[in-house]
């Protein structure tokens, strides 16, 4: 199935120069770097933009999902980022066990390494031929869908489900979540006006019906669902209220039981009386970005979702530096190092830099934001001219930022084993590491091993990358922490499948992102 948004994602593919770069017997550029199809993951407003140009936006508004089958193409196999794009396989996951996809699928959670978090998106995003399945892949994109979800990722999910074609039965309910958590619900509920079948959720119906302006329609439902017993004594009065707040006035919000889901949080929300996100899923913390909700609440949102990939580094910063700190501790010290050190940054003051940089960055380390803070500023610092120490630590910021290659290759050094190491690695090889440790040791194996080791030689050999690859990322969820076998053999299997720029961005978030206590 695809929207009409189709034509952008399409063109987006063709425009695209970037792909990963080539494993195996092909050697890597040391000049151009290995180059890799998951940068747009650090600005996934941009990708949002290119699949909804206001031209396309314009057609959905008159026409909301227009769907046509392209080619016997299944739900499994629709996706965001065309293989011009990613530089998979078309049949990385072609070949996996159905059962066993949707497994390690829903096994994943967010990676303490950026960079396998960035590839597990990618896989959740890739338009990729699916398996062969009675369902026509409509689990298999469910699973890639609440995995989104999961990581906060709801924009890249919205955009998913609707270019799958999202008004269906089988589809709606995760479109409709999803829309909540977006705060974009016009498209769905539009669709459920017209086709109330779409769903048996009476709660849906009834928030729908009030987006139109139907009162008396929702009033009529919710009476007619209260009286059958089709909708729960707490939510039942929870939509009352909803619905005629000025009918309730002074009366408390129901004690809701179970679990909170978007529409319970969506009319809490417009009750006045939004939940606190901090407890709850990450799924929810995109409500806390809205212009609307307390700077502190907005700043730790998107310190959860910058972790996960779901937002731009460049969101944290703006959030930051927006104002001045009103307290001190936690967040308010995170914000106060980081405007100190981002204005020393634009006052060009080497001293100032300097001065600023360990406390910031320390900062950002216990908060596990090194990556984010290095792809914002890592390129940049290595070209200061700082005093050796400040110097030694802008070298390995800058060896975590999407610029390692070039400032490995720079004037910039530490002599420092570790680091030396490390540069090393973002240039495609290992260093001795006797002396570093296991880890070290896992990593030059990664970078010297002839052939893919088990547990991932079967499943290659077997034409089954897709799981391989999905079994890695399980593997090596706990970063440091994972078993140095596991670790020397990933790195292994994304070097000799194209994933060289993954590997590399891996390995140095291996050896560099020690959290500071």
């Amino acid at each position: 199935m695809l929207t009409k948004t189709a034509a952008s994602v399409a063109a987006l593919g063709l425009m695209a120069t970037v792909a990963f770069a080539s494993g195996g017997d092909e050697p890597v550029s040391s000049q151009e770097g290995p180059r890799s199809a998951i940068e747009w993951l650090t600005d996934p407003a941009s990708l949002m933009r290119l699949i909804a140009e206001p031209e396309a936006q314009a057609e959905q508004a008159r026409d909301p999902i227009q769907t046509t089958l392209l080619g016997g193409q299944t739900l499994g196999g629709v996706g965001l980022l065309s293989p011009l794009i990613t530089g998979l396989p078309q049949d990385t996951f072609a070949n996996a066990r159905p059962e066993r996809l949707l497994t390690l699928l829903a096994d994943l959670r967010p990676s303490d390494l950026p960079a396998l978090q960035d590839l597990a998106l990618v896989l959740l995003l890739a338009e990729l031929t699916p398996p062969t399945t009675a369902d026509g892949g409509t689990a298999l994109l469910r699973t890639r869908v609440e995995r989104l979800i999961a990581f906060g990722a709801i924009d890249q999910a919205q955009a998913l489900l609707e270019q799958a074609g999202a008004d269906t039965p089988k589809l709606f309910d995760l479109w409709f979540d999803v829309s909540l958590l977006s705060g974009d619900d016009a498209q769905a509920c539009a669709a459920l006006r017209r086709a109330p079948n779409l769903t048996q959720d009476l709660g849906a119906r009834i928030f729908c019906l009030s987006r139109g302006d139907d009162w008396a329609a929702a009033s009529l439902t919710l009476e007619a669902g209260r009286a059958l017993g089709e909708i729960a004594p707490d939510e039942a009065l929870l939509l009352g209220q909803f619905l005629d707040p000025e009918a309730f006035e002074g009366t408390p919000l129901p004690s809701l039981q179970g679990q909170m889901t978007p529409l319970r949080f969506r009319l809490l929300d417009g009750l006045g009386e939004p939940p606190a996100t901090l407890a709850l899923p990450l799924s929810y913390a995109v409500s806390d970005l809205r212009d609307t909700i307390g700077w502190k609440a907005q700043i730790e949102a998107a310190e959860r979702l910058v972790r996960t990939q779901a937002i731009a580094p460049e969101r944290l910063r703006a959030l930051y530096t927006e104002r001045k700190p009103a307290a001190s501790g936690g967040v308010w010290d995170r914000a106060a190092a980081f405007q100190t050190f981002d204005a020393a940054l634009q006052s060009g003051d080497p001293g100032a830099i300097a001065n600023a940089l360990p406390e910031v960055w320390a900062a950002m380390s216990r908060a596990g934001l090194q990556v984010p803070f290095a792809r914002i500023f890592g390129a940049e610092l290595t070209d200061l001219p700082l005093a050796p120490s400040a110097a030694q630590l802008a070298f390995k910021i800058g060896l975590l930022s999407k610029e390692y290659e070039k400032v490995a290759a720079s004037d910039a050094r530490s002599d420092l084993p570790r680091d030396v190491f490390a540069r090393s690695i973002a240039m495609g090889v290992a260093a001795d590491p006797r002396g570093l440790g296991p880890l070290a040791e896992a990593i030059t194996l990664g970078f010297t091993l002839p052939e893919i080791p088990e547990p991932f030689a079967a499943l290659v050999a077997d034409n089954r990358l897709g799981e391989a690859l999905l079994r890695a990322l399980l593997l090596l969820q706990d970063g440091a922490q994972s078993d140095p076998g596991d670790i020397a053999a990933t790195l292994v299997l994304l070097r000799t499948n194209g994933l060289e720029a993954v590997a590399r961005q891996a390995a140095l978030q291996l050896m560099l992102m020690e959290r500071a206590i």
